[in-house]
């Protein structure tokens, strides 16, 4: 199973151009939170939906390392990869109590043509975080990239 994780375009483009390595989130999916500080994950794709204005599937990734720790912990980590500032990082991550994490991005693929989901996938919702693509969903994407 693959998963769809909603990016905002402005962090999109960051992660398009090389800028940003790492993708924090406030959550992930379990396989993930148990790989903290180890091995790499599954070999799972996440496929990149660039959330309004775009709202397209514009290419998948890989995740290798996943970071995670309270802020100030975290940010020794990824301060270099994540694409924020240390402002908009502590804004982001304003519970210090509260572990947050880093998904390293390995191994991406942006597409030179968008994928519309809500063209080919009936009853498509991206979700806020991330979530599981089903496999009717799935099917249409990798037809997609075939071509």
């Amino acid at each position: 199973m693959d998963i769809l994780i909603s990016i905002n375009p402005k962090w999109a483009k960051k992660i398009k151009d090389g800028s940003k390595t790492v993708e924090l989130r406030k959550t992930v999916p379990n396989f993930a939170e148990s790989t903290v500080g180890g091995d790499k994950p599954r070999e799972w794709l996440w496929y990149l939906y660039e959330s309004a204005p775009v709202k397209k599937v514009i290419g998948f990734f890989q995740v290798g390392q996943v970071f995670s720790g309270p802020p100030a912990e975290l940010w020794k980590e990824v301060k270099k990869t994540c694409g924020l500032t240390e402002d908009q990082f502590f804004e982001y991550c304003s519970n210090p109590n509260k572990k947050y994490y880093g998904l390293e991005i390995k191994d991406l693929v942006v597409w030179d043509e968008t994928f519309d989901p809500y063209k080919n996938i009936p009853g498509f919702k991206p979700g806020q975080n991330f979530r599981y693509l089903k496999e009717h969903e799935l099917i249409p994407i990798l037809n997609f990239r075939k071509g």
